[in-house]
């Protein structure tokens, strides 16, 4: 990626430094995160459900209204299915073209309803105490279906907090920081994406080391978390589509420079990396993943087939709890402040997939499954240049990242950097020169 003229290097180093003090946020949550059932039970009530292609919508504006049993909207997505304002305890069927049950599933307390894993095609959704009532039909697409490049140049994205939607409806909360007015761009932009608070205006430390050399910032948080509506899992595949969709429609706005961008982040932020890129957006320039890991399962999950008690589940303990309705914290002063989308995001929350439920239920090596999660399956598919940087001591991802370096066969450069050190030593000063 070509810079404009830019700043020197040495007046952010000392930021850098600091950056580098507070990335422990890599391996912990946001202490002031609030538990939330109650605010949104209130959401539930209070935001109408989109109603994409369904057979029925629900008015929750009408607190007190009891929707009808087909009173509900369907969202069809890759590989999925989300149901919204339907009835609390109500149990649904999922009906395929041929009429064959595809699912059944109860309604949770919010009235959402999600079937993963479902194949392509026409689905309807009926109670199962009243099958003559049915939503639907809607279609249910695959990882591989094209999607229309006007979802992209169609969306306007201006420099603050906003949305970017994706090709299932969903939307994702980004915030946009410039390096000056958008009339005075194209600027160098890069994308920060993950489960963290990337797209939470009040923490934009990340964004500063890159507005002060030039760069345009884009952060945008995975659904399920922060803002972003759906709900999540890690790493399944419609979140790694969701990154393509943010990468091709960042680089359509009038001030990305040659409508081009390049990803950054250490450690979450990082490892997403190599799992958008391995999508090949086609206006991905070079992916920065820092401190990252090369087999989640049996590099840091399962280290020489022992599980990790550690770090490894704690962060995903702690994840699962980022992920929850209004789970960071911030979300709800958002919400107070009149953001109905991001109240509205948070109703599918409680159709998360249980990570330690998970991992408890596969002690053992099961690659259907592992390695839908590990970079190092994923690297070859790989085409922009990567700058890759770790250290052999990491007490979160572990040492054992190089593995990656054999497995980019696509990737026309590839620049390592390993060091003794801990996690955040990617961040350090010498490391950041060649970054």
């Amino acid at each position: 990626m070509s810079m404009r003229a830019t700043p020197g290097i040495r007046p952010i180093i000392a930021a850098v430094v600091a950056l580098a003090l507070v990335a422990g946020a890599c391996s912990s949550s946001d202490d002031d995160a609030s538990s939330v059932a109650d605010s949104a039970a209130e959401t539930a009530t209070a935001t109408e459900a989109s109603d994409d292609a369904s057979g029925g919508s629900v008015d929750a504006a009408a607190p007190t209204a009891v929707p009808t049993p087909a009173d509900f909207s369907l969202r069809p997505s890759v590989n999925q299915m989300h149901v919204l304002g339907a009835v609390e305890g109500q149990t649904l069927e999922l009906v395929a073209a041929d009429g064959s049950v595809a699912g059944t599933g109860e309604v949770d307390e919010f009235g959402s309803l999600l079937w993963r894993d479902i194949a392509s095609g026409d689905y309807t959704v009926r109670p199962a105490d009243d099958p003559g009532v049915a939503g639907g039909p809607a279609t249910v697409t695959d990882v591989d279906d094209p999607v229309d490049p006007a979802l992209f140049t169609d969306q306007a994205l201006a420099p603050g907090f906003g949305y970017v939607t994706t090709r299932d409806g969903t939307t994702l909360s980004a915030n946009v920081v410039l390096p000056g007015p958008p009339e005075e761009g194209p600027y160098p932009t890069v994308v920060e994406y993950s489960g963290y608070q990337p797209s939470n205006p009040d923490s934009a430390a990340f964004a500063q080391v890159f507005t002060t050399l030039g760069y345009a910032y884009v952060g945008v948080n995975v659904r399920g978390t922060g803002c972003s509506g759906g709900s999540f899992q890690f790493f399944e595949p419609v979140q790694l589509l969701d990154g393509y969709d943010v990468i091709e429609t960042v680089a359509a706005q009038p001030w990305v420079l040659h409508n081009e961008v390049g990803m950054v982040g250490v450690s979450y932020p990082g490892i997403s990396q190599l799992f958008v890129a391995s999508t090949a957006p086609p206006s991905l320039a070079a992916i920065t993943p820092l401190s990252v890991l090369d087999d989640a399962a049996r590099s840091t999950l399962y280290p020489g087939g022992i599980l990790n008690t550690g770090f490894a589940l704690d962060w995903s303990d702690e994840r699962e709890a980022d992920a929850a309705p209004y789970g960071q914290g911030w979300e709800q002063g958002r919400v107070d402040a009149g953001d109905t989308e991001c109240e509205a995001n948070q109703l599918l929350r409680l159709q998360n997939t249980d990570a330690r439920a998970l991992i408890e239920a596969n002690p053992f090596h099961v690659p259907e499954i592992a390695d839908e999660i590990s970079p190092t399956a994923l690297a070859g598919d790989i085409e922009v240049p990567v700058f890759l940087a770790g250290a052999w001591q990491d007490e979160q991802t572990g040492g054992h990242f190089p593995e990656l370096l054999d497995d980019f066969d696509a990737a026309p450069h590839v620049f390592a950097t390993m060091v003794n050190g801990a996690h955040t030593e990617s961040l350090s000063p010498a490391i950041f020169v060649r970054w």
